[in-house]
């Protein structure tokens, strides 16, 4: 071959071969920097650039053949040569935004220089933003690895790294691993925290990701932070959420501690009073906190704030604890009126202006608004009403502030015309402008006062007409419409003191169609209880679990000789343990007469192993609801105590609705009274069993179709009522 056409022909390959690579054509790259090798075998670029191009094209085994050829031959100087143009060509990469090569052209540096951080860094947040999750851990390790050989190390890359984890892997325990070395070592640590306290809220709001992770990068936060409410606020929800009661009580104590204002003192402590009732064991300090809590609101209601939505409904969710303490509906709603009252003038600022709408020619739109459509005591029990809407008349809409995919919410979401996951950050003037949007006409409230998002979206006033129903009592919403009862559900008075107006179905309040239950995995044999004794039983969580009912409790059972008491909820073991034994001694009740069960793996498990029991009895001031009616499903007996608020009366309501008096009590005398007739008489708890199982067949509680033509006639009702006022 003559040389300098030889000469002039690689001049000309190489001019060609780079604007191919560099203007991203690869394959004609590859083409042309094959000859180019064939041509000038003693250049070692050749050999680089035409692996670098197979490998943009996807041909890896070539591209690393390729290099290996070219590495045996330039033995000197070949893999430093190849790591200069790798790395000069990937930084053009990510200046285009490819960074799918990008990610791969790192990996092969890293295989070179497998110590080069900030490559491996680099590395790490492509892989990250590209979705690589098992990328990401293995890269992770190596990383942390590497950074453990250094007391202290730089990078500009680290906070871009962090941040993109933190997005886009925050479930990943390596993540979590990674971030807590990078703020132990990074000479910047303080960057790294703002980066992790400006997406803290985002990742507790997301429950797909493990708790436990979570709360050690709250921990981080705390760390940089310790006397940061919110930090401290989402450490104590934390807590509370995966069933660490005493910890979070700890820490609501330091959040105690570090509130100055009069409303952050408010807030702090309505968590810890939380921490102690979720305990199941703390009832006094509960108690004691909750007496300092009410006596700061009045005392903060009689200086007249001002208040926006938000502050607002926080307090309004905080007085939702009273009903656990206390049997008196009408001064609790009247701290509620007072609330309203110090930001009506907001509130009227805020609120969205409805159309007034009256389209007879289409269904009547029916939107339903709750956290707990999912594996929930309100999903358990709203589901029929979902599955029996007459959608020829009526077109339901189902707004969910909670997604878990769970089979009861897809069942909820399969059964509605629109299901809406409403996103865990969007705020209560974007839900109600999206409810507005969809032109609901009645938007119906499941949670009331225990949803503060929920509560301020009901105050925007999305719907021309609103309703609560079910979850809870009425919040004091003052444009909340109607709050659905039944005849029995709230005493005739209740009307002096609610500010919605009462609508009282023609039977109940709610109906099911039943509950569905699993193979029992309790026997007496394996609790060491002798069958023919006779076994009361209390399932509820810590905040029912008032201590003048527990006394009673222990008096019904110091009266029915041999008898054992189960005792289920969701609490800390412990505590509840001492807490009874505590009582129990004062009552001169033998601690060796209870059983303390633990959670059981599914609703279904828990409702086939109530059948242990002979007879249940209910919390008082604030009842079962849920847990009642799966005890009255299941044909047990149950003694109950009745009051005057919403939550002192369910049990009453659903045993009038069933044809069952026995167990009825309007006092603590009778309370202890049934619980010894029930616990002692057979016969008559056997009447009580066959009476419940007939009921099925007959009773308006078990029948949910029914109900649910009652609930659309009602929402008929309301709707021609509306129209009158506004044609």
């Amino acid at each position: 071959m003559d040389n300098t056409y030889s000469s002039d022909q690689a001049k000309n390959l190489v001019q060609a071969a780079k604007s191919s690579f560099s203007e991203g054509r690869y394959s004609e790259a590859a083409q042309l920097y094959d000859q180019l090798v064939s041509l000038q075998p003693k250049i070692s670029t050749h050999y680089w650039y035409l692996g670098l191009s197979l490998l943009l094209i996807e041909q890896e085994s070539e591209a690393q053949a390729t290099w290996l050829e070219g590495v045996v031959e330039f033995t000197e100087d070949g893999t430093l040569s190849l790591l200069s143009i790798l790395k000069f060509e990937v930084e053009r990469l990510e200046t285009a935004f490819n960074m799918q090569s990008a990610w791969l052209v790192r990996k092969y540096i890293q295989e070179i220089d497998p110590d080069d951080l900030e490559n491996l860094l680099i590395a790490l947040d492509h892989s990250a933003n590209l979705g690589f999750l098992a990328e990401s851990d293995e890269l992770i390790y190596q990383v942390i690895d590497l950074i453990g050989q250094h007391e202290h190390f730089d990078s500009d890359a680290l906070p871009k790294v962090v941040s993109s984890l933190l997005i886009n892997s925050p479930h990943s325990t390596a993540a979590v691993d990674f971030i807590e070395i990078c703020i132990e070592k990074y000479t910047n640590s303080q960057k790294l925290a703002s980066i992790l306290f400006s997406i803290i809220n985002d990742i507790q709001q997301n429950h797909s990701i493990r708790r436990e992770n979570v709360i050690r990068l709250v921990h981080l936060c705390l760390d940089f932070s310790p006397q940061n409410s919110s930090v401290l606020i989402n450490l104590i929800s934390l807590y509370q959420e995966i069933g660490q009661y005493n910890r979070s009580i700890e820490y609501g104590k330091q959040l105690v501690e570090v509130s100055r204002t009069k409303f952050d003192r408010i807030s702090a402590i309505y968590l810890l009073v939380k921490g102690f009732l979720l305990s199941g064991g703390k009832w006094l300090e509960a108690e004691s906190s909750y007496r300092e809590c009410h006596h700061l609101i009045q005392s903060f209601l009689s200086e007249s704030p001002s208040l926006d939505l938000d502050k607002s409904m926080r307090l309004l969710v905080i007085t939702g604890v009273s009903p656990y303490f206390s049997d008196n509906p009408a001064a609790h709603n009247i701290i509620r009126k007072q609330i309203i009252q110090s930001s009506c003038t907001n509130f009227s600022r805020q609120s969205i202006d409805t159309e007034k709408r009256h389209q007879s020619n289409r269904p009547l739109r029916i939107g339903y608004i709750s956290s707990c459509f999912r594996r929930h005591s309100v999903a358990w029990l709203s589901r029929w009403i979902f599955q029996y809407h007459n959608s020829d008349k009526f077109h339901i809409y189902a707004y969910s502030l909670k997604r878990t995919d769970d089979d009861l919410q897809n069942f909820i979401a399969n059964q509605v015309q629109n299901f809406v996951h409403v996103s865990p950050d969007a705020k209560p003037t974007e839900i109600a402008k999206h409810i507005q949007q969809d032109e609901i006409d009645i938007l119906v409230d499941l949670d009331s006062i225990t949803s503060k998002k929920i509560c301020s979206v009901m105050m925007l006033k999305p719907a021309p007409i609103q309703v609560t129903w079910l979850g809870s009592d009425a919040s004091g919403v003052p444009v909340i419409d109607y709050f659905m009862a039944d005849q029995y559900v709230l005493p005739d008075t209740a009307h002096d003191y609610y500010t919605s107006k009462i609508w009282r179905l023609p039977k109940t309040y709610v109906a099911v169609d039943g509950f569905e239950a699993s193979t029992p995995t309790l026997r007496r044999c394996h609790l060491s209880i002798p069958n023919d004794a006779v076994v009361f039983f209390s399932s509820q969580t810590g905040y029912k679990r008032h201590q003048k009912t527990v006394h009673l409790q222990m008096k019904i059972l110091r009266e029915v000789p041999g008898s054992f008491f189960l005792v289920r909820g969701l609490s800390d073991g412990d505590s509840v343990q001492a807490f009874f034994a505590d009582i129990a001694e004062q009552e001169g009740v033998s601690f060796d007469r209870f059983r303390f069960l633990p959670t059981f793996p599914s609703e279904e498990i828990h409702r086939a192993n109530l059948q242990i029991a002979d007879v249940v009895l209910d919390t008082y001031p604030y009842n079962g609801a849920t847990t009642t009616l799966e005890t009255l499903w299941m044909g047990i007996p149950l003694v109950t105590r009745v009051g005057e608020q919403f939550a002192a009366r369910n049990s009453y309501a659903f045993m009038m609705n069933v044809g069952v008096a026995e167990g009825i009590a309007w006092t603590d005398e009778e309370y202890i009274e049934w619980g010894i007739r029930l616990g002692t008489d057979e016969a008559l708890r056997k009447k009580v069993a066959w009476q419940l199982k007939q009921s099925r067949h007959t009773s308006p509680l078990w029948d949910a179709k029914k109900f649910t033509c009652e609930m659309e006639n009602a929402y008929c009702q309301m709707w021609a009522k509306y129209t009158e006022q506004v044609s």
